[in-house]
């Protein structure tokens, strides 16, 4: 008989996803603690700092995983528009089958549509999530390893502002928690 599952999160505490990821200190601004990174999450809910919760989430969750959460963040707002619905499908189709071809796509998306746009950072962070980002082979170009968190957060902050201010918090809430779920769990995801 084997062991039960034992969720195991990607950085334990504040501080070891602020060594991992120096970007996010800035991106976040909550100084680093040796606090467990649910824990960090939950007090960013309880207070409100609805972009510091999400965006330490972004941050937290595997490549695949955070593309993955931010699709369906966005799938719970409206897509406008065949272009949106366009980079939401590729970066899904990425998620589900993570070959190179399917990143290529998803970059060649994002890279064409509007940046003004949420489903536009979901397709880029699919597309920075690995491989060659100057979208020519003669020129190799690794993206650094924060762009696809960052371009989750660009997704899911900029999905918000299409969300009535009185319904924000309850869909930000959820949105956490299915992100902390995620990453207690990445094969809940």
């Amino acid at each position: 008989m084997s062991a039960p599952h034992q969720p195991r999160i990607r950085f334990a505490t504040v501080d070891d996803l602020y060594a991992a990821f120096p970007t996010a200190v800035v991106e976040i601004g909550e100084p680093a603690e040796r606090q467990p990174s649910p824990v960090f999450v939950d007090a960013c809910l309880r207070a409100e700092k609805w972009d510091c919760a999400l965006t330490f989430l972004a941050y937290l969750l595997g490549k695949r995983e955070a593309v993955w959460w931010g699709c369906t963040c966005l799938r719970q707002v409206k897509v406008d528009g065949a272009t949106e619905e366009a980079c939401l499908r590729a970066a899904e189709d990425w998620v589900r089958s993570p070959e190179d071809q399917r990143r290529v796509h998803a970059l060649d998306i994002g890279m064409q549509a509007s940046q003004q746009r949420p489903a536009t950072w979901i397709a880029l962070a699919a597309g920075w999530s690995s491989g060659n980002m100057s979208g020519d082979e003669r020129f190799r170009i690794a993206p650094p390893p924060q762009l696809t968190a960052q371009a989750v957060r660009a997704a899911i902050l900029g999905a918000g502002t299409r969300i009535p201010l009185d319904q924000q918090a309850a869909l930000f809430r959820n949105w956490a928690s299915t992100g902390l779920r995620y990453a207690l769990d990445p094969q809940s995801a």
